[in-house]
């Protein structure tokens, strides 16, 4: 048989798996056979980045960070207006760290009102997402 673990009763962390097997309900109990063994370390994360931080300098600048407690950001992105999804490299142009700063020039601004938002996941797949309106001048 197979079993799926839902892991969202337990908190994020690096966690054992111990998995036990008998046949006894189908043996005498002095016949039935057991065994158990123990996983390599297995990683659960359930929380998403968050994306905080937010400033647009007002012309064509957006800057703020991307967090997560447990695992690496990944990647990040932003859309304006539902424009088509930009990758955004973090400020030491590596994603190897639980946090990310990062600066987005935006082009080809026309004056008036617009909505951005920025998704991010981390190494474990986990998205996490921030939308805001900003006017440009």
């Amino acid at each position: 048989p197979e079993y799926i673990w839902n892991t969202e009763s337990v908190d994020d962390g690096k966690y054992l798996v111990k998995v036990e097997v008998t046949d006894e309900r189908n043996n005498p109990k002095d016949r039935a056979l057991t065994d158990s063994k123990i996983s390599k370390p297995v990683i659960v994360d359930n929380t998403k980045p968050v994306i905080m931080n937010i400033a647009f300098d007002g012309k064509s600048e957006y800057s703020g960070e991307v967090n997560d407690n447990f695992s690496y950001i990944a990647r990040i992105e932003y859309s304006v207006d539902n424009q088509p999804w930009e990758l955004v490299y973090p400020k030491d142009n590596l994603f190897d760290e639980k946090t990310e700063k990062f600066t987005v020039q935006l082009k080809n601004l026309s004056q008036g009102t617009h909505i951005i938002t920025f998704r991010a996941w981390d190494s474990e797949g986990n998205l996490g997402t921030k939308q805001e309106e900003f006017s440009a001048k």
